[in-house]
């Protein structure tokens, strides 16, 4: 299978991203998660071709909507809206798909974006993604969620954090059920 990229336009703060050719599409995000340029998004079937979807180089979004999560498609239809994290609105943050202040200034919540089970390990047999005490950095995985057999890699997200910092302490244990909103882990960060 050939990488695809999704093209897109810009709409205010928000870019729209658009089917990059005719086919059937099947793309695997939701709302209020956080996506790369290096993560495939989903496929498209187009003329007995199967593509990986993907953002366009140096692209890192949230996902605000979804618009056509799967079926036909056309040259430009629109998909999916997204964010930049500098442009996110009330609603998602308030939701907590991204890192909220905790009661110490300079210690943080990482809530989970969806519904799911949370996974600390990317294998059974693996070491964790991170255990407590680890030192943390942004764009790190921290863990996984997994909604109807497919898994959603949880990012430590950009604001409002400095740059490093270590996990407090986990609130949730693997394999365990998570609801959107509730914390993950806690991040104690470093004053620079």
């Amino acid at each position: 299978m050939k990488l695809e990229y999704l093209i897109f336009k810009e709409d205010k703060d928000s870019k729209i991203f658009l089917a990059p050719t005719v086919g059937n599409i099947r793309l695997q995000i939701l709302p209020g998660i956080m996506v790369i340029d290096s993560m495939v998004l989903g496929q498209l079937q187009s003329l007995h071709k199967r593509f990986f979807l993907s953002l366009p180089p140096n692209t890192k979004v949230y996902i605000q909507e979804v618009f056509k999560p799967y079926g036909p498609v056309e040259y430009g239809e629109p998909l999916f809206k997204g964010v930049s994290n500098l442009q996110l609105d009330k609603e998602i943050q308030e939701e907590g798909t991204s890192i909220k202040n905790s009661n110490s200034s300079t210690s943080y919540s990482i809530r989970a974006p969806m519904d799911g089970i949370f996974y600390r390990k990317p294998k059974p047999e693996s070491p964790p993604f991170v255990k407590e005490g680890d030192p943390i950095h942004l764009g790190q995985t921290i863990g996984l969620i997994e909604v109807m057999k497919t898994f959603y890699p949880i990012y430590v997200e950009e604001l409002p954090f400095p740059e490093k910092g270590w996990v407090e302490k986990f609130c949730v244990d693997d394999g365990q059920e998570i609801k959107k909103g509730e914390p993950i882990l806690t991040v104690q960060w470093l004053e620079t």
